[in-house]
């Protein structure tokens, strides 16, 4: 049982070591594009999959990370990321800190068999353009005319009963 965590660590350990993102180039990512994600696999293991998230820390006090795939394949060397409406949304919040300083940043989980181990490589950190056209808001306010019709309505079927 301790041998098979020892290795299992060892092989974990030679995956992340062997991993290195060399993208998306530049410093900062416009979210309104797709955005290609490379990387390197300097020795050859027998990792052949990673979980891929994006993180930030906006505040001294928040961290934020969502999961963009899982089980992507190593050896293809890059991932196409289409950041969603909602993701930009989301950034939009922290529009001010994200744009003016590299917060933003890429990060690869590789988990021995058993899932019990983890290991993290983190990529460069970028800042973030783009979030000029998301809208923070849930929902578009409501209008009164709305209100003064919905309210005229229950009145009405008040009326009738």
């Amino acid at each position: 049982m301790f041998t098979k965590t020892v290795c299992s660590l060892l092989v974990l350990a030679s995956a992340a070591q062997g991993f290195k993102f060399t993208g998306p180039e530049g410093d900062s990512l416009d979210v309104t594009k797709n955005i290609t994600i490379t990387w390197k696999q300097e020795n050859k293991t027998t990792e052949k999959q990673l979980d891929l998230f994006w993180y930030t820390k906006p505040t001294d006090l928040l961290t934020l990370s969502f999961m963009i795939d899982s089980d992507v394949n190593i050896t293809k060397g890059e991932y196409v990321w289409s950041p969603s409406d909602n993701t930009r949304k989301e950034l939009a919040k922290y529009k001010d800190s994200l744009t003016n300083s590299s917060l933003f940043r890429f990060q690869a989980e590789f988990y021995d068999g058993d899932e019990k181990s983890q290991d993290d490589v983190f990529s460069d950190n970028y800042t973030i353009t783009g979030l000029d056209d998301a809208d923070t808001n849930a929902g578009s306010p409501v209008m009164p005319t709305w209100g003064l019709v919905a309210g005229g309505l229950a009145a009405a079927g008040l009326m009738m009963a």
